[in-house]
């Protein structure tokens, strides 16, 4: 990220604190003099939208709020709503804000979160996911409640099916394909109303089948990917209204509960049996199909059943050729490797346990012992994955990558979380031929 964006960045989200904190921007830790002076104007322009931006209370804006100055530093996500979002996740902490902001954008660049319509299965986008995992964007929340609309029939999904067969890369890539497309229509109403908006969710958990796997899921694979999630789209739903609740209900509550933060529990709402009457208290019926008490007369798609993904002859792999790493309780394990400026790799991983993993650039050698990545500085070395915990699933998981420059890079296994027990995981890395041969990638000594 350029010097000009970060200033930008931390500028906004120290006024933003400022007005949380009803302090006066006069303020000399919030003086325009204190910026570069390349930055003033363009600061002080964008000041007097940010001023707007909290005029009524932090909803109401002049509808050209989010326009730049044309010297500005160009960027479709970094919206006066989407920095006020990551200051509210963060209670007003400018510094921890702006870092998980930062961190955020590393990661829009790496996953290419800008360009993710134009990624197909070619691109590891797991396609068939919109179809057994899917969800319903119905419009505006309705009487003049601008916010969008979603309706997710979990109840309906193959889970056992999914839990058996999904890849972790290529679902995870779907979903965050489908916060992309909640936060544009979350934008479109925002550019429209001149009024920060958020999303409304309804879940429908009718049809869902205790099994003894299903807690395990949901305390698992089920925390890790909303967890993912969550901390990337900060304050991006703002309601959830869980109807159709099976008996079981308190079993599953209570394991989400272990892991939804205290903010989010306070925004769902377990409607009960008269669930129907209920829905039209947050909802209007306007808004709502017939088949859930509205008067919409569309019909929701069901989700399909989940089938095993087509597997290319160059993607079946022998997994004994596969290394077993060990990754000790609370510790890491890091392998380095030297690698070449836009060589093909591809990387193959199975694990029925979750453990994390990043990667990290450095243009020299370096070792790295018994540190988490989480820990690890900018200005050390630089984050070329898109690091996150991984949930363990049954299934091979399989993704390409380019590598982005000459040099060393340091793939951190991690498994900080745990006390007492380790976990192995088999991994290999090839490198992709034009020929369509492939040749083991090792690690170098440390």
């Amino acid at each position: 990220m350029t010097l000009v964006t970060c200033c930008y960045l931390e500028y906004n989200l120290r006024i933003a604190a400022a007005h949380q904190r009803n302090i006066s921007s006069q303020d000399p830790f919030f003086n325009t003099a204190t910026i570069s002076s390349p930055l003033q104007n363009a600061v002080c322009r964008k000041l007097l939208s940010i001023r707007k931006l909290f005029s009524a209370g932090n909803r109401v804006v002049a509808k050209n709020a989010d326009q730049h100055p044309s010297d500005w530093p160009p960027s479709v996500y970094s919206t006066n709503f989407n920095l006020l979002r990551w200051l509210y996740a963060y209670e007003g902490d400018v510094e921890l804000a702006a870092s998980k902001y930062r961190r955020h954008l590393r990661i829009r660049s790496i996953l290419q979160l800008d360009f993710i319509e134009e990624l197909s299965e070619l691109d590891g986008m797991d396609v068939a996911a919109d179809s057994f995992a899917p969800m319903t964007f119905l419009g505006e929340a309705g009487n003049g409640d601008h916010r969008v609309l979603l309706l997710e029939q979990s109840g309906k999904f193959d889970l056992l099916k999914i839990m058996q067969t999904i890849r972790t890369s290529a679902f995870m890539m779907n979903r965050f394909r489908l916060m992309e497309r909640i936060l544009r229509e979350i934008r479109v109403s925002e550019l429209r109303t001149g009024q920060m908006s958020s999303a409304v969710l309804i879940i429908d958990l009718q049809g869902l089948k205790f099994q003894p796997s299903l807690v395990g899921f949901i305390s698992g694979p089920y925390r890790i990917m909303w967890g993912t999630l969550i901390e990337q789209y900060p304050y991006l739903i703002s309601k959830i209204l869980v109807i159709n609740a099976p008996g079981f209900m308190n079993v599953l509550w209570n394991a989400c509960c272990s892991f939804i933060p205290v903010e989010y529990r306070k925004k769902i709402h377990l409607l009960g049996e008269n669930w129907a009457e209920k829905l039209g208290e947050h909802v209007a019926l306007e808004s709502l199909p017939t088949s859930y008490g509205g008067l919409r007369n569309i019909d929701v798609p069901a989700p399909s059943l989940c089938l095993p993904a087509n597997v290319s002859a160059g993607q079946l792999l022998d997994e004994t050729s596969l290394d077993t790493v060990t990754i000790p309780a609370g510790g890491t394990v890091v392998h380095t490797f030297y690698l070449k400026e836009h060589e093909l790799l591809e990387f193959y991983m199975k694990h029925d346990q979750e453990f994390t993993m990043n990667i990290f650039f450095t243009s020299t050698k370096q070792t790295i012992k018994g540190q988490p990545s989480g820990e690890i500085k900018d200005e050390l070395m630089e984050e070329v994955y898109a690091g996150c915990e991984r949930p363990g699933l049954p299934s091979l998981d399989f993704w390409k990558w380019t590598v982005p420059y000459t040099g060393f890079y340091h793939v951190i296994f991690g498994n900080e979380k745990a006390w007492i027990m380790s976990v192995s995981i088999k991994y290999q890395i090839f490198q992709l031929h034009q020929n369509g041969s492939k040749v083991k990638v090792n690690p170098i000594p440390a």
